[in-house]
């Protein structure tokens, strides 16, 4: 009797060991430990707190360092997405991450506490039922227009008035003036609101 009290003590034992060592070790769901600034790198070759690299695909990435923050940007060639980091400088932790669409902030992004603890969220998509690649699709198919590449014609924004909705300006340029074409569109619906020219 009392060895089989022993091995099913020694049972639970290592359960409870194995429970522990899983639970400590395991990914804990919104910790962040592994995105870390590489400040090693960056104040070695940084210039005026400032360091550009350009990847061989041409994607660049721009290092910068601003009071108590480290600053990543990340932008592949002719696209108009930006992936941007915030780290702490104390401890070189992920503080903030998320992604622009020209200047306006788009998705989900995510802000941690400087021990790597995802604290807050934030979706800049919530009010837009109508996404960003609906609206490139949108343009490319009824505008001709590409907006998913940088060409120096096109820009985009998005706001709140009365409705949420896009605006996409347009470049236009002649002999005798230039004038740029705003093109609104319901951010819910993706019906065009209004098209007009600006001089």
């Amino acid at each position: 009797m009392a060895t089989k009290e022993l091995h099913s003590m020694r049972i639970i034992t290592i359960s409870a060991i194995l429970f522990c060592l899983i639970w400590s070790c395991g990914p804990k769901v919104g910790f962040n430990k592994k995105d870390k600034f590489d400040v090693k790198t960056f104040n070695k070759s940084a210039i005026n707190n400032e360091l550009i690299l350009t990847l061989k695909d041409g994607t660049t990435i721009k290092k910068i360092k601003i009071r108590d923050i480290f600053y990543e940007e990340r932008q592949a060639p002719h696209s108009p997405f930006k992936d941007y980091k915030y780290y702490y400088v104390e401890n070189n932790n992920l503080k903030y991450s998320g992604r622009q669409f020209f200047n306006f902030k788009i998705g989900v992004w995510n802000e941690y506490d400087s021990a790597g603890q995802l604290i807050k969220q934030r979706n800049w998509d919530e009010h837009y039922g109508f996404s960003i690649d609906d609206l490139i699709l949108m343009m490319k198919n009824e505008f001709n227009i590409d907006i998913a590449k940088i060409t120096g014609r096109a820009g985009a924004l998005r706001g709140k008035d009365g409705i949420y909705y896009y605006e996409v300006h347009l470049a236009i340029s002649n002999i005798k003036m230039s004038s740029v074409r705003i093109i609104r569109i319901n951010g819910n619906s993706g019906k065009v609101v209004s098209d007009n020219i600006r001089y």
